[in-house]
């Protein structure tokens, strides 16, 4: 079965892997109309907690809006940081078990256990597809972390061991870990159809 890969970045671990049919900004994801299931990986620039100051350059808040349509039509995945204000915005946010009106559920993982630099929190929103992880180590602790603090700053309370763990780069805390991708995929190809 082929997956379609949407907004994912054209020098990431989807590229390449049979049966997966990749749609980067180039190709605009925008345009995908099926028919095979999702893995989606909209910007989270627009709905991050910092979203006051995304500039652009990955696609706009419009992005996620047609990649939830698009994982509720053909069934999937949408991937999202934890800290998203997509996921509550659009009743995403359900608690564990809960299913919505389209079968979807919500899944919390944290990236670091498929290999990420950072522990990075994240929401998989799944539809229609089975979720079962094969290349997780639940056990792997992280390198670096998203935010550190500027050098020579005190740290703050709410930031534990920002002191042993390097900051990531932005390349580093975008994209997505090879393992989690295959897993991704693996999930999204059980979609019923």
């Amino acid at each position: 079965m082929k997956v379609a890969a949407l907004y994912i970045d054209p020098r990431g671990p989807y590229v390449g892997l049979p049966g997966v049919d990749c749609y980067d900004e180039q190709r605009d994801a925008r345009t995908y109309a099926g028919p095979w299931p999702v893995v989606a990986h909209p910007a989270c620039g627009p709905w991050g907690r910092l979203h006051w100051l995304y500039e652009g350059g990955e696609g706009g808040a419009d992005c996620a809006l047609h990649a939830l349509r698009a994982v509720r039509r053909f069934g999937g995945v949408l991937e999202h940081p934890a800290g998203s204000t997509f996921f509550r915005r659009h009743g995403l946010d359900l608690a564990p078990g809960q299913l919505d009106l389209y079968g979807g559920e919500c899944v919390r993982v944290r990236q670091v256990e498929w290999g990420h630099a950072c522990v990075k929190p994240t929401w998989l929103y799944i539809v229609g597809c089975r979720w079962s992880p094969s290349r997780r180590d639940p056990t792997r602790q992280p390198t670096h972390v998203i935010w550190g603090r500027r050098q020579g700053a005190a740290p703050r309370p709410h930031h534990t061991n920002t002191n042993d763990l390097l900051t990531a780069s932005k390349k580093m805390r975008r994209l997505t870990p090879p393992r989690f991708a295959l897993d991704l995929i693996d999930c999204a190809a059980t979609a019923r159809r």
